[in-house]
């Protein structure tokens, strides 16, 4: 085994040999290369660079003080990452070891790239960028503090992410293994899209907003067998959606936007603002509470309202040629009774004019009111939703169930 310590100049400390070798850098910027057998690297002071590529060895890298990079791309061994402060850089593609990267303080980018192995990912302080994508295994990624981001796209292990402190940003676009995404505080957003070839088993990917005002955005685009359904409880905050073999589970989001199949899809929205894209397909679209934009896209699609006080959703395709408004007898009240709205419950102004007008349009400004006793005065008429101006809508557009 040999020992080797570098002096406070700049040097170059290579290792050929199988042995078990210690290199320590010094003061200087060092560049340290590894061999084959067990070894450990310790840059010292400085921006070193430490590298133990193309081994099968168990190594241990360790940058100290200083913006130091780390290399292990195609290593087959087990490897100790730590970056000690300052902002550091680190590489781990096509490994098949199980491999630590810490980067302790200052903002760091950690990078595992096609790797087989179980791998942690720690971010440490500060603003981390933490990438594992297109890998096999099943990784953690840690945040930490500072607003940090994370990508673990088209992998297909099954992956840990937690944000931590800080605003964070969470990928997992085309993810196909069983993911948990974890915001953590602050205020963080999701990104996700089902992947184009459809999994063979289900596959869940939950996600917790944790506290904050949080943000999750999920694109079925590509998935092509399937439409979606979906679940939402309005007193927990957590929903479910669901496309053939693709599933998200989530909680504590406050903003969600979801872009539909080329199917039948059935999206329903959050207690928060929410934007909702059917895409292609006959879609049924609830906003649910908050201040909802809806999107039918291509087909003939449903707008549901389950309440007349749960928000104004703004309808901006509608077509009245085709589609209908879906509303809630029970939630709305005001005598409605299941099946096709009568002429006589309809009006195009900005206020109803006689008691058995329930729903005002005003094709003036696209406000669309409901009024539970018409002209009567005893309820004050609230604007639920909001469409194209000009439009020819009439009763045969408004379907009660």
């Amino acid at each position: 085994m040999a020992n080797i310590n570098g002096t406070d100049a700049n040097d170059v400390i290579i290792i050929s040999t199988t042995n078990n070798n210690s290199l320590s850098g010094g003061d200087g910027n060092y560049i340290l290369y590894s061999g084959e057998g067990d070894n450990s690297l310790d840059g010292g002071l400085g921006n070193d660079q430490l590298y133990a590529s193309n081994t099968t060895g168990n190594n241990i890298l360790k940058g100290g003080s200083g913006g130091d990079y780390f290399n292990i791309n195609n290593s087959s061994g087990k490897n100790f990452l730590d970056g000690g402060s300052e902002n550091d850089a680190f590489s781990a593609s096509y490994t098949t070891g199980n491999n630590t990267l810490n980067g302790e303080e200052g903002s760091d980018y950690l990078y595992i790239y096609h790797s087989s192995g179980n791998n942690l990912l720690n971010g440490g302080s500060e603003n981390d960028q933490l990438f594992a994508a297109h890998t096999t295994g099943n990784n953690t990624l840690k945040g930490g503090t500072g607003d940090d981001v994370f990508d673990i796209s088209s992998s297909s292990g099954n992956n840990l992410l937690s944000g931590g402190l800080g605003n964070d940003q969470l990928y997992a676009y085309s993810a196909s293994g069983n993911n948990t995404l974890k915001g953590g505080s602050d205020n963080d957003s999701f990104h996700l899209s089902a992947p184009s070839v459809t999994p063979s088993v289900l596959v869940t990917q939950t996600v917790d907003g944790g506290t904050g005002d949080d943000y999750l955005s999920i694109d079925y685009s590509s998935f092509t067998t399937e439409g979606i359904t979906s679940t939402f409880d309005t007193v927990t905050n957590q929903g479910s959606i669901t496309a053939g073999t693709y599933q998200v589970n989530y909680k504590n989001i406050e903003q969600l936007d979801i872009f539909g199949t080329a199917n039948t899809d059935t999206i329903l929205g959050s207690n928060g603002n929410d934007f909702l894209f059917g895409n292609d397909g006959n879609d049924l679209l609830t906003g649910g509470r908050g201040n909802d934009y809806l999107f039918g896209g291509e087909g003939t699609d449903t707008f549901a309202f389950n309440n007349y006080d749960e928000g104004v959703d703004s309808l901006y395709d509608f077509d009245p040629i085709v589609e209908v408004i879906q509303v809630s007898a029970i939630g709305f009240g005001g005598s409605l009774v299941t099946g096709a709205l009568s002429t006589s419950e309809f009006t195009i102004g900005s206020a109803a004019t006689t008691d058995a007008q329930r729903f005002i349009y005003d094709n003036g400004t696209g406000a669309l009111f409901f009024d539970q006793d018409g002209s009567g005065g005893a309820f004050t008429q609230v604007q639920f939703a909001h469409l194209s101006d000009g439009l020819s809508l009439s009763a045969t557009n408004f379907v009660v169930v």
